[in-house]
C-alpha cells in the first residue's frame, strides 16, 4: 500500500524544514530561506516577522496602522495561504466591523487589555479516530 501525505500536510512539512534551516542558520535576510508564498509582506512598511503582541500594540498606539488595516492584511494573508495549508475553516464575517469600533475606540482613549485591536485565530480540534489527542488518566 502506498502513503500519500495530503498536500496542505506536505506544503506545512516543507514550510517547517525551510524555517528550522532558517532559525539555525543566520541570515542577512530572515525570510530569504522561506517559499515566496509563505513570506510575511510588511504592513505599511512595518516588517511583522515575528511580531510579538506587545509589539503589535506599540505599532498600533504610534499609528503605524489602524486594526482595520491589520485585520485586513490577516484575511489577505489567509487568503493568500489557506489553498496550500487548508488550516482556517471560517472567519468572522464582521471582523472588518469588529476591527473599525475597537479602532475608534483606541482613538477615544481607551484600550481594554493587550489584545486590544489584535485578531485571534481559534484552532479547532475535532476528535479524530484512532488519534488520542489528550492522554487519558
Amino acid at each position: 500500500m502506498r502513503f500519500s501525505v495530503p498536500r496542505n500536510l506536505r506544503a506545512f512539512l516543507e514550510f517547517t524544514k525551510v524555517y528550522t534551516h532558517f532559525i539555525m542558520k543566520e541570515s542577512a535576510r530572515p525570510q530569504g530561506a522561506i517559499p515566496a508564498v509563505f513570506r510575511l509582506e510588511p504592513l505599511n512598511s512595518v516588517d511583522l516577522f515575528e511580531a510579538s503582541i506587545p509589539d503589535l500594540q506599540r505599532h498600533l498606539q504610534e499609528g503605524k496602522f489602524t486594526s482595520v488595516e491589520y485585520i485586513q492584511y490577516c484575511l489577505e494573508r489567509i487568503r493568500q495561504t489557506n489553498p496550500y495549508l487548508e488550516a482556517v475553516i471560517e472567519v468572522n464575517p464582521d471582523a472588518v466591523d469588529i476591527a473599525s469600533k475597537l479602532g475608534e475606540e483606541r482613538q477615544n482613549g481607551t484600550v481594554r487589555g493587550p489584545l486590544h485591536g489584535i485578531p485571534v485565530l481559534v484552532k479547532d480540534v475535532r476528535p479524530i479516530e484512532g488519534l488520542v489527542l489528550f492522554p487519558r488518566r
